[in-house]
């Protein structure tokens, strides 16, 4: 399988789960979503995120006046959950893999990849800041 056929799962599906008891190095069970890059690991709080996107995606330059967030909404877990899966690349190296998914991850959202792709962008690069 190639990295292009490789479903996008949402924040709840990453958030990882013990395996079993003895399994100490999993965390629990949270809403706090495990993001590790280069090796360090940090914690997205995907409730913080979605408070952020929903008060703030409006002041967006690139979401047309009449968009509602649930439009958005998709492209912002799209966006966090791709940097999850590859913290290593820069958003641009993906672009190309992240417009194949898009129509599979849009879920119920109007939004071509065009209009999505800023707001993907924008949240790959807020959770990639230290």
């Amino acid at each position: 399988m190639t990295a292009r056929n490789l479903p996008v799962p949402s924040l709840e599906d990453v958030a990882m789960k013990p395996s079993s008891k003895t399994d100490k190095t999993t965390p629990e069970p949270s809403s706090l979503v495990d993001k590790a890059s280069h090796g360090i690991a940090s914690a997205v709080d995907e409730v913080k995120e979605e408070k952020h996107w929903r008060e703030t995606f409006q002041s967006r330059p690139c979401v047309d006046g009449d968009a509602s967030f649930e439009d958005y909404a998709p492209a912002y877990v799209y966006g966090v959950s791709w940097y999850r899966s590859n913290p290593q690349r820069e958003f641009d190296e993906s672009e190309a893999d992240l417009e194949t998914g898009w129509n599979t991850a849009r879920g119920e959202s109007a939004l071509a990849w065009s209009k999505a792709k800023p707001a993907a962008r924008d949240a790959w690069y807020r959770v990639d800041q230290p």
